[in-house]
């Protein structure tokens, strides 16, 4: 039919030309349905958006996807970016059945309509002929974003090379408050290179995203030309590198949280690390020290509990701000946050004798144990506990109730158990309370002997639930 077109319209009036290209079209228009011929002629209309699509890689559509919610909307929307990556995924998938047929046997044209029409019919590629407008009417845009991307992308992937190959870090803390618990603390890092300005964790961690996405795309895939084994590797390493700084902060925070004097132990501005070819040996050093002091800072930590119950009430930095009042002599004025914490767990620091103190320690451990010994030899009033052969120190009472009547609970409680109602006997959760204040908690219960009660457990995290139901 093509050869006698061709035959014809070179030789014939316009009249026979006429009437062979109507038979040329009924001849079509029989053999294959409306959305096959509307493919055919959206592949003719859109050759310059079918050339794009061709020309870019997997990386540069993974770059296309990574950066889908930063750019501007009214150059171009998400869904037309979100339509022209299906388009991309369409010819992909299109290109490996044709493979396939063409090397089993010589390739018709048929074949190529037959593989169109039969990936079409997939789910995902329903509505795909709609998409072929939407996008060419886009192409300009969508080339000016692929552009961004890769450069973008490019400058990521220079900046992890960099820092992998030479880069000092150190970590810092930002004094955010001042709180109930003392001065509240944010640890972070900073990362230096000679070729660009310092960065902080959180942008560490993006270009770790990046990593992991570049990681995936050469498992997955053949064609990331791009980034040789080395790079890849390196991608690796710096993946690792960053989760070791992610330890780390997250040891100090836990380290703050448990009440550790850190800022004396580790003074954050004095120490620097560095990464030179993938090298960060002292850096893991350090991580490895600071889990160890974390384990043996709780174990510590657990053991005083059995003994000084007082030390349960205070988390974070609250302990040494105590030591600090007692020691400086301030704990007597109301102005003083020492003077307030030991009132609250019921020591009247108008009846401590400054000048008998014990000699102040120097280590975190035998500092615990100084505060120890201070505040139970201040401890003159017991705690109202319930009688050895009463039952009920043995139970769990559990109060269902709504937020307005959460104060009729707590009474109904202490009524219940004929105790004193003693604010330091209630324990209010909140969706930022920590795992140590809850074990904290539990050993104040066990260990005092008295009705304690936890209000609002449900605000606490599944992972610090269930922990707290292992440890009852």
């Amino acid at each position: 039919m093509l050869g006698s077109l061709n035959v014809s319209c070179s030789k014939s009036s316009f009249e026979t030309c006429k009437a062979v290209y109507q038979a040329y079209c009924a001849h079509y228009e029989e053999k294959y349905n409306k959305s096959v011929l509307k493919l055919i002629a959206q592949w003719s209309l859109s050759e310059k958006l079918i050339d794009f699509s061709y020309s870019l890689t997997v990386t540069d559509v993974d770059n296309l996807l990574e950066i889908v919610n930063d750019w501007d909307e009214t150059l171009i929307s998400t869904k037309t970016v979100l339509d022209f990556v299906l388009l991309k995924r369409f010819h992909h998938q299109t290109d490996i059945m044709i493979d396939s047929i063409r090397q089993k046997r010589y390739l018709e044209f048929n074949d190529i309509i037959n593989c169109f029409e039969e990936v079409s019919n997939e789910i995902e590629f329903k509505n795909i002929l709609n998409n072929y407008e939407s996008c060419s009417k886009c192409l300009f845009s969508i080339d000016r974003i692929c552009m961004g991307s890769k450069n973008k992308e490019q400058s990521k992937r220079r900046r992890i090379l960099d820092i992998m190959k030479n880069s000092s870090l150190c970590f810092c803390v930002h004094q955010l408050r001042e709180t109930v618990h003392g001065n509240q603390y944010q640890f972070d890092v900073h990362i230096m290179n000679t070729n660009w300005e310092p960065i902080c964790f959180d942008d560490l961690s993006e270009l770790r995203d990046r990593a992991r996405l570049i990681q995936y795309g050469s498992n997955k895939f053949s064609n990331l030309e791009t980034y040789t084994d080395d790079n890849i590797q390196q991608l690796q390493s710096f993946v690792s590198f960053v989760e070791t700084l992610e330890i780390i902060l997250e040891n100090l925070k836990l380290l703050n949280i448990a009440g550790y004097p850190f800022m004396q132990e580790y003074p954050m501005s004095k120490r620097k690390f560095t990464c030179r070819d993938d090298n960060y040996h002292e850096l893991d050093k350090f991580k490895l020290s600071l889990t160890a002091q974390l384990s043996d800072w709780e174990q510590q930590l657990c053991i005083m509990y059995e003994t000084c119950i007082d030390l349960t009430y205070f988390s974070y930095q609250q302990i040494w701000l105590v030591e600090n009042s007692l020691y400086k002599q301030t704990v007597t004025s109301s102005n003083d946050p020492g003077y307030h914490l030991l009132k609250f767990i019921g020591i009247d620091p108008q009846n401590i004798q400054l000048e008998l103190l014990p000699m102040r320690s120097i280590t975190p451990n035998d500092r615990l144990k100084n505060m120890a010994q201070i505040l139970n030899s201040q401890r003159v009033s017991k705690y109202f506990s319930i009688q050895e052969n009463d039952q009920n120190h043995k139970q769990v009472f559990l109060v269902e109730t709504s937020n307005k009547e959460i104060l009729r609970a707590i009474y109904s409680l202490f009524h219940l158990n004929n105790i004193p109602i003693i604010a330091n006997q209630l324990f209010y959760c909140t969706m930022n309370t920590d795992w140590i204040e809850i074990r904290a908690f539990v050993y104040r219960c066990f260990y005092s002997q008295t009705l304690h009660q936890l209000i609002r457990p449900e605000l606490l995290s599944l992972v610090i639930q269930d922990k707290f139901a292992q440890l009852l």
